[in-house]
């Protein structure tokens, strides 16, 4: 090898070395972006999932309100369905009375 050849491939390392170097840098710089967004998408999760949770509970205490709420209605029309009958008995009754006279 001669000596400018020589000089060529030394330049040649040299400059694949410094765009290596460059390449690894730029790599670095989309790594620390990466774990960037990462920490970041991870906090909106967890963000996310405190809200969701928390609305998840309220419409489980509606639900137990609205259950409560919903038998206390049964019990009250099956009263008045109770109560409803035992006056359709006594007109019943009262109605045949007023026959029999």
């Amino acid at each position: 090898m001669t000596n400018e050849e020589i000089q060529k491939l030394m330049e040649f390392i040299v400059t694949q070395q410094a765009e290596i170097t460059v390449k690894q840098s730029q790599i670095l710089d989309i790594q620390f972006e990466t774990a960037k967004r990462q920490a970041e998408y991870e906090k909106r999760q967890e963000e996310f999932e405190i809200k969701f949770n928390n609305k998840l509970g309220a419409l489980l205490d509606w639900q137990a309100h609205f259950d409560t709420k919903l038998e206390e209605l049964t019990a009250n029309v099956k009263d008045l369905t109770d109560g409803l009958r035992s006056v359709s008995k006594r007109v019943d009754k009262l109605e045949d009375d007023r026959k029999k006279e």
